[in-house]
């Protein structure tokens, strides 16, 4: 839920009081601060928010030892606050406009998928109790593939999940080396259809959800 940069510089207050940031001479931090950006308001500001980020020299020069900035990219909040079409298309966006910012400022991008981390944590808990999770039904051998073939060209960068390397390797592999199929003209033309079906999905689903009287008190019975 990061709004601004503020609630990043918060975490790095905290992990100097413990000792594990450094901003001083040579800058440095044991533990990253990684931005999790989930609702749809959230998502859209994103790229805004980490160019700032980036633009502190701290920031920017912890960044450059570490070899990457982590971002976190989260679909259950943003499901719940615009529906499952908006959600995924923003975050779609916003992966695109984050890799734009992070090739400006020389950064690399690492981007940790919400949706992947719970598939990966359910296959996790199945395993101990044979049992379905509430949350993520689909093992993350299902789920991560699509996910990272639906990330915008290029974005997926050969990174992976090192714990969970065999369901995630191939779908990041085709990601990062799949060349674009598309040109640019009907890049944008489809860009622009998935814009206002986006919209108009975000507006049904207002509408259904937080503007329909008496929805609330129906969907708890």
């Amino acid at each position: 839920m990061r709004t601004a940069v503020s609630d990043l510089l918060e975490v790095n207050v905290l992990l100097k009081e413990a000792g594990l940031y450094r901003a001083q001479g040579a800058p440095a931090a044991s533990i990253m601060a990684v931005p999790l950006f989930e609702t749809i308001g959230d998502l859209r500001r994103s790229a805004e928010i980490m160019r700032s980020w980036l633009q502190l020299p701290e920031v920017a020069a912890i960044a450059r030892g570490a070899g990457f900035q982590e971002v976190m990219l989260g679909y259950s909040d943003s499901n719940k606050d615009g529906g499952y079409l908006t959600s995924v298309w923003t975050v779609h966006q916003a992966t695109r406009a984050l890799d734009a910012e992070f090739l400006r400022a020389g950064t690399a991008l690492q981007v940790f998928h919400g949706a992947a981390a719970r598939s990966a944590a359910a296959a996790v808990r199945r395993s101990r109790n044979s049992g379905a999770t509430a949350r993520q039904p689909a093992p993350a051998a299902y789920a991560s593939p699509n996910r990272e073939r639906s990330s915008p060209q290029n974005t997926a960068r050969g990174k992976g999940a090192a714990a969970n390397w065999r369901p995630f390797a191939p779908p990041t592999l085709l990601a990062s080396l799949e060349r674009e199929s598309l040109s640019e003209t009907d890049r944008r033309r489809f860009s622009a259809a998935m814009d206002s079906l986006s919209s108009e999905a975000l507006n049904a689903y207002r509408a259904l959800v937080y503007e329909t009287e008496g929805f609330t008190a129906f969907y708890r019975r």
